[in-house]
């Protein structure tokens, strides 16, 4: 097989479409509000010339070899791409659920694009689903940002150019291979499920906080002031919250790591693909403050970072989908919590389209998390979606945990603005 016409997937290639094979655990999908007139016909049109530049749009994943691989040869009359009414009364949270809920089949195509309009068709939910393994969070902004480009440049006039791209290489050609094994996280005990339930009979809950630009600017500010990143900030809060649930004393965080800057050769924004690393962390929770805890994160997680940037050695695909498909029969979350930050969400400027909002979310019904957190910031607002498997976790315990997580940066924030 050519380059051209596919390759072997990389290492976190790999993972995302095993954790793929558990009723679509991991797929993403990403939530783009926009005002301006849209019509079906450019909607299709650029959505067929984005399909023609991108390789990765193109292709399946088929075993070959003791290997997964891409293959690009998927046509375009393949891909679902549909353009419904909004229905009525449903809030993003929801919209991304049912996304989340319909799996993509990869031996068919690894995306699809569906466009909800309200009835006078001047505002739009654009939705973008995706296998894990074509997309991080730069692809799926990158995707988005092109096809809004390539609907306004058929409203100017503008010949639409479908130049294709070369198909990405992995992230493993990027990285340099580790000389020694990062230190294993310990573990905590599993916390038990809620109740069990098969795989097929699962879903993704999804519940969505947005905090605006004021009260998001002011927990930037504060998270500096202490010397953190907001993304510390916002660990430290969703720990605190985990362990008033209970959770556990010690709780096990996973956070996901861009690795598009910190390969030893770096990764353009604009590359279509998974660049991402999982760092996984350890800390007691018990008695401690928000602050306290951002602080020991931060900590953690830029000590582990240089780990992050290396290759590991290659595992054979039957160990690495024995390893996944265990979590089949497992009684508990074994990966504690996680946290996925998107950073500061940037699109290009359009003149026929006002950007009004963008979420995204992925999904977690293989009960390796029992929660996630999706962390947007666009127009300066902190969008956070908390990701859930149904019914392996208590639906009432994430509403409790999202107004912990809430009343904690509120307080801070309230707390600030008194001080002397």
């Amino acid at each position: 097989m050519t380059q051209a016409q596919g390759r072997a997937l990389g290492q976190i290639e790999t993972s995302m479409a095993l954790m793929h094979e558990l009723n679509g655990s991991t797929q993403t999908a990403s939530l783009l509000s926009f005002a301006g007139a849209l019509p079906q016909a450019q909607l299709m049109r650029a959505a067929e010339t984005l399909h023609s530049r991108h390789p990765m749009l193109r292709s399946r994943i088929i075993e070959q070899g003791q290997a997964l691989h891409f293959k690009v040869d998927v046509p375009f009359s393949q891909i679902k791409v549909q353009s419904q009414p909004l229905p009525a009364g449903q809030a993003p949270a929801e919209l991304l659920q049912r996304q989340l809920d319909n799996v993509l089949d990869p031996q068919r195509q690894l995306w699809r694009l569906v466009l909800l309009s309200t009835p006078d068709h001047s505002q739009h939910h654009l939705l973008l689903t995706c296998h894990h393994a074509i997309s991080d969070a730069a692809s799926l902004v990158q995707l988005l940002g092109e096809l809004l480009q390539l609907c306004e440049s058929q409203q100017l006039g503008a010949p639409l150019s479908s130049q294709e791209v070369p198909l990405a290489a992995a992230l493993d050609d990027h990285q340099d291979l580790a000389t020694q094994l990062p230190p294993a996280c310990a573990t905590p005990p599993a916390v038990p499920f809620a109740q069990t339930e098969p795989l097929a009979h699962r879903r993704t809950g999804v519940r969505r906080l947005l905090l605006d630009s004021q009260t998001s600017n002011q927990l930037h500010r504060l998270a500096k002031a202490n010397g953190l990143s907001l993304n510390a900030l916002l660990a430290g809060a969703l720990l605190e919250a985990a362990s008033e649930l209970e959770l556990g004393a010690q709780i096990r965080i996973n956070t996901a790591v861009s690795l598009r800057r910190r390969a030893a050769r770096p990764i353009s924004t604009e590359t279509i693909g998974c660049f991402i690393g999982v760092a996984s962390h350890c800390l007691p929770v018990a008695g401690r403050s928000l602050l306290n805890l951002a602080a020991d994160y931060q900590r953690q997680l830029q000590a582990s970072l240089p780990a992050q940037s290396l290759r590991l050695p290659a595992q054979s695909l039957e160990s690495l989908r024995s390893r996944t498909h265990a979590l089949r029969s497992q009684a508990g979350f074994l990966h504690g919590i996680a946290l996925t930050n998107h950073g500061e969400i940037d699109f290009p400027q359009y003149r026929y389209f006002r950007l009004l909002d963008y979420a995204n979310a992925a999904s977690r019904v293989a009960g390796n998390f029992a929660v996630a957190l999706h962390v947007t910031r666009f127009a300066a607002a902190l969008s956070l979606c908390f990701t859930f498997p149904v019914p392996l976790m208590d639906e009432a315990q994430i509403n409790r945990l999202q107004r912990k997580l809430q009343q904690s940066l509120l307080h801070l924030t309230s707390a600030t603005e008194v001080a002397p």
